[in-house]
């Protein structure tokens, strides 16, 4: 019996270090891709093919965010190379990615492309966080490979990976957050692996804190959603105290470590920094009480652009009580799932890039309209399994969250495209199963 525990403990070990070396290649694939295709966009497709595009320096002149996140990076070095390091600011003027650029052209040249490689890590890193939670529900490696290639090669991702923007940073802050989440409670299920648990708070720990640099309200929601899955797992564990298939030690357990994780990630001042609002404030600026006013000036902040842009949703919906909120519910999720819809896609755009973008993002969204039509066979199928609903509890809220506070689908876009690629690479993994239950 020793002998075969040692074996199989033994082939276990050698199909870990196999699946590393595995992701490890799949990473250097998606890192050097996303160099690739960011070389060919600011050095050869915008300075000579689209050059009517081109904003100069490899920027795309619709992205207006880029342009001034570059503005503000370049002076900022020139600062900090004239007074020193204590110039530098991780958020200037409010903007983390300018500041984080700023201190690479300060010890490099202030120029775009020095940020690929930095960009690339980001892309590739979310890529393979996604492609290992498929992995938790289709072990298979080769066919859990093609559920994330949409993530990566989607030509809208572009937009931040090949300029300067948010997106890099929060899409793998979330995407590790939902991974954390997912193997702590697959761990605590089990009880025999307290160091994955461990492991899995650094996952939540350095998601939130990726998320916290460029959003710091996504960060709070986060928490936020990360202490209701809390509360309902502990009804979870309690219930298995209590049928005796759980010992209060694995439960104390449990919970303290949950608690540890809680206790790290739930805000407490992290709107009190300079450049970031309060509740407090923003709940007086709006003139509506608590976080209804929250909510309120969230939505007309992020939808800033609403104004100039044309790809505006609901700008009229006023929300003055819980009641309004959670009624627009329904509406928020057809949003996150569903937009931009088939009637926006020949629409113009506020520049002729943004107008040949949509066409591509029509593309796109065809694409995630097809995934979904396997989302109600994926769920049937890995229905017993926790991991799939802690997944799916974390991407549809975002979703959700996201449509209630963004009115501009342009924005909306990109700040919903992890969780909906979490979405469809498991619509993916849904499809390749039929396909195997089909052949036998």
């Amino acid at each position: 019996m020793k002998t075969c525990s040692g074996n199989a403990q033994h082939t276990k070990g050698l199909s870990g270090i196999i699946k590393i070396g595995s992701l490890l290649k799949v990473w250097i694939l998606f890192f050097l891709y996303t160099c690739l295709a960011s070389i060919f966009i600011q050095c050869i497709l915008l300075p000579y093919i689209l050059s009517k595009w081109h904003a100069g320096g490899g920027l795309l002149i619709s992205s207006i965010d880029s342009i001034l996140f570059q503005r503000i990076a370049v002076d900022l070095a020139a600062k900090i190379k004239t007074i020193g390091w204590l110039a530098w600011e991780l958020r200037p003027q409010g903007y983390a990615p300018a500041g984080i650029a700023a201190a690479i052209y300060a010890i490099t040249v202030p120029k775009l492309w020095t940020l690929i490689p930095l960009h690339a890590v980001l892309h590739a890193t979310a890529a393979i966080v996604i492609l290992r939670l498929v992995l938790l529900l289709l072990p298979d490696f080769k066919k859990a490979l093609f559920c994330v290639l949409p993530f990566v090669v989607y030509p809208s991702a572009a937009n931040w990976y090949a300029q300067i923007h948010k997106d890099g940073y929060a899409i793998l802050g979330l995407v590790l957050i939902i991974y954390g989440w997912v193997l702590f409670f697959k761990e605590a299920i089990k009880l025999d692996g307290i160091r994955m648990m461990l492991l899995s708070i650094v996952y939540i720990i350095s998601g939130a804190f990726l998320v916290w640099i460029v959003r710091p309200y996504m960060e709070m929601v986060t928490a936020y959603l990360g202490l209701c899955l809390s509360l309902f797992m502990f009804c979870i564990f309690v219930s298995l105290c209590i049928a005796k298939r759980l010992t209060f030690k694995g439960l104390l357990t449990v919970m303290v470590l949950n608690l540890l994780v809680i206790f790290v990630v739930l805000p407490r001042n992290i709107f009190k920094m300079p450049g970031i609002e309060t509740f407090e404030v923003r709940a007086q600026r709006i003139n509506k009480p608590g976080m209804i006013g929250v909510i309120l000036a969230l939505r007309e902040d992020l939808s800033i652009q609403d104004a100039i842009g044309k790809s505006s949703i609901d700008t009229d919906t006023q929300f003055s009580s819980l009641t309004d909120i959670l009624l627009y519910v329904p509406r928020a999720i057809q949003i996150g799932f569903f937009a931009p819809f088939p009637n926006q896609w020949p629409a113009q755009g506020s520049f002729e890039s943004t107008t040949f973008q949509r066409k591509v993002v029509a593309i796109e969204m065809l694409g995630v309209y097809l995934a979904l039509l396997f989302l109600p066979f994926t769920v049937w199928y890995w229905r017993k399994r926790i991991e799939l609903w802690i997944i799916l509890f974390f991407s549809v809220s975002l979703l959700m969250i996201h449509a209630l506070l963004i009115s501009n689908i342009g924005s909306l876009y990109r700040v919903r495209y992890g969780p909906i690629m979490v979405i469809v690479g498991l619509c993916i993994a849904g499809f390749i199963k039929t396909i195997e239950l089909h052949r036998r």
